[in-house]
């Protein structure tokens, strides 16, 4: 059996608990703390560590799934879940405006060059999205390019979906 690693990162809310509570075969491993700071005012509890769930595609294949905490100052710990992955999926709440020093952060920790990044906007509608455009334009003023898709992390179809495309980068990028 084949056996893969996934990362889950994001700003905080931005569904990385949700999606690996929603694809794993078990109950996930959380390291959930009381929220504190700026973020209490957006849930009660924060992931602190890291979350870990699993999932078998099939007979010949298990994914290891990894969610990172979504604060900044928990930054230190995303290289470590990162380390032998086959790639990571950036989770960005559409609602959320991310500013260029923090698409940075996460860009310098999980695009190595080596294992591709995928972008899935959560809590999206059929809105023209400026979060997204504003994205897009900070990634190409850098030469960078990500696939983008919509994913709604209580949807495991939506989830599978993004695993797909990442393994299938990942796949590309071996040959």
């Amino acid at each position: 059996m084949s056996v893969h690693k996934i990362v889950f990162a994001g700003p905080v809310g931005s569904g990385k608990s949700t999606a690996i509570k929603t694809l794993s075969d078990f109950e996930p491993v959380e390291s959930e703390e009381l929220a504190s700071d700026d973020v209490k005012n957006m849930k009660t509890h924060t992931t602190v560590a890291m979350d870990y769930g699993s999932i078998e595609l099939d007979d010949q294949t298990q994914i290891h799934l990894y969610g990172t905490p979504g604060q900044a100052r928990f930054s230190f710990i995303w290289s470590i879940v990162k380390e032998n992955s086959i790639g990571t999926i950036l989770l960005i709440d559409h609602t959320y405006e991310m500013d260029d020093e923090e698409i940075m952060e996460y860009l310098l920790t999980f695009d190595d060059g080596a294992t591709p990044l995928i972008i899935g906007l959560t809590k999206s509608t059929t809105r023209i999205n400026q979060n997204e455009k504003h994205i897009k334009k900070q990634l190409q003023s850098m030469g960078k390019y990500y696939p983008f898709i919509s994913i709604d992390p209580r949807n495991k179809q939506d989830l599978q979906n993004a695993i797909l495309l990442l393994t299938n980068i990942h796949l590309s990028s071996l040959s």
